[in-house]
């Protein structure tokens, strides 16, 4: 980790040696000509770039535009070149215009002061320490067209709260997200896609693992795959989880350790909840987790799933098949305690399955996550999930739910 870190000081400096004063200057923005024959200009610091004495040349508030003329020339502005605006610590807010494809290295590194940023939907890439140490950033969202993100690109944004990654079918490539992003104190994180850069390793996990002031995890329906080992594992205070309707795996140890959250719906698309998943973390404390919802399509449930969920009170499967699963992945008591509602005409089934046959209290029937009452009926099964409008859900919401059963009847569901 030392290594990668003085490799990337190291590189910054022999970057910086190399910088080259700008080719023209209009309305007080510097601009060096990347293309004359396809007419491209890149925005440049003011002079020559000394990252001893980094120069304060742009201030409050910038407007990029679009295009720039020069000698009677129109050239597109296609990028912020390397440190552009490095350690301009009196910028404020700066526009992009449509048409800009890349943010370069450390282009906005240590601008202090910088309050937002909004990209437009023409952004391709945003390089190694974009937006890294820039404390005043309060929201951050990375529109879909985005490809590529660099190592550490925001890293040290403390003052960030919301961070989004914008639905996209197109898998972000490269930096790792420990090393991408650096939000100690986000409050809320959307992620609707998934990434070649979900931390690998345990030295990728820094930023989101341990994130004390995290309240709100939610996966977008499209995003496969949770993050790999504790990436947002003990994060004390999150209550709020969505799981994507299209995840598959639950990757193991995903949220070890999140204390708070006190219940949780696997959608219809998981196939395996991997180990600790839900568990205790690594000084295995006792979880929160009071009932929760399994898909039918889960097939494997791995060790210590759900390990430390003394807590555990209602637990509904939906599969007609058993899952597998060890003896471990549920603590004792919950078997002795805990109320397993299954489908159907399945109460036999489970009940002569191994593991599950160690639940003292089975019933058919499912359960509304916040509601007391179970919604079961030996007759009849939910066929459909409506609002109000008549318009059909994947599930069961928060706010006001009319839920069809199979036998015609049907009845008005509030989930606060």
């Amino acid at each position: 980790m030392k290594k990668k870190v003085l490799l990337a000081v190291l590189l910054q400096v022999l970057i910086a040696a190399q910088a080259v004063a700008h080719d023209f200057e209009v309305n007080g923005i510097c601009y060096r000509v990347l293309s004359v024959d396809e007419k491209t200009a890149e925005v440049v610091c003011k002079g020559e770039m000394d990252l001893n004495t980094p120069p304060k040349n742009y201030s409050h508030d910038v407007v990029i535009p679009a295009t720039v003329d020069y000698n009677n020339v129109t050239f597109r502005v296609v990028q912020v070149g390397e440190y552009a605006f490095y350690h301009c610590d009196e910028l404020e807010h700066v526009t992009f215009p449509e048409g800009l494809q890349e943010i370069c290295t450390s282009a906005f590194q240590e601008c202090e002061k910088l309050e937002d940023v909004t990209f437009p939907t023409s952004l391709t890439n945003i390089h190694d320490r974009a937006f890294a140490s820039c404390t005043q950033l309060k929201n951050v969202v990375i529109p879909a067209n985005i490809r590529y993100m660099g190592d550490y690109a925001f890293e040290h944004c403390d003052g960030v709260e919301t961070v989004r990654l914008d639905d996209s079918a197109t898998r972000l490539q490269e930096g790792y997200w420990g090393f991408a992003f650096g939000f100690p104190n986000a409050r809320s994180v959307y992620l609707g896609r998934n990434s070649g850069g979900w931390a690998k390793t345990w030295d990728d996990v820094d930023y989101w693992c341990g994130n004390g002031k995290l309240e709100k995890v939610e996966f977008g329906p499209l995003v496969t795959e949770t993050p790999w080992h504790f990436l947002f594992g003990e994060c004390p205070n999150l209550k709020t989880l969505t799981i994507g309707r299209n995840i598959k795996t639950i990757a193991a140890g995903s949220f070890a350790g999140c204390v708070s959250v006190k219940g949780v719906e696997i959608p219809a698309s998981v196939e395996t909840i991997d180990a600790d998943a839900f568990g205790g973390g690594f000084w295995e404390k006792e979880m929160a987790l009071e009932e929760i919802i399994i898909g039918g399509k889960v097939g494997t449930i791995g060790d210590n799933a759900f390990k430390c969920c003394k807590n555990l009170k209602r637990i509904c499967v939906k599969n007609q098949i058993p899952a597998s699963l060890p003896e471990n992945a549920f603590e004792a008591m919950t078997y002795l305690n805990a109320t397993l509602y299954v489908p159907t005409d399945t109460k036999e089934t489970y009940s002569n399955t191994k593991y599950w046959s160690n639940f003292q209290n089975v019933e058919e029937g499912e359960i509304i996550l916040g509601i007391a009452a179970p919604l079961q009926d030996k007759d009849a099964d939910i066929s459909g999930v409506y609002l109000p409008n008549g318009q059909k859900r994947d599930g069961i919401c928060r706010g006001l739910n009319i839920i069809r059963m199979s036998n015609g009847t049907t009845r008005k569901v509030v989930v606060r």
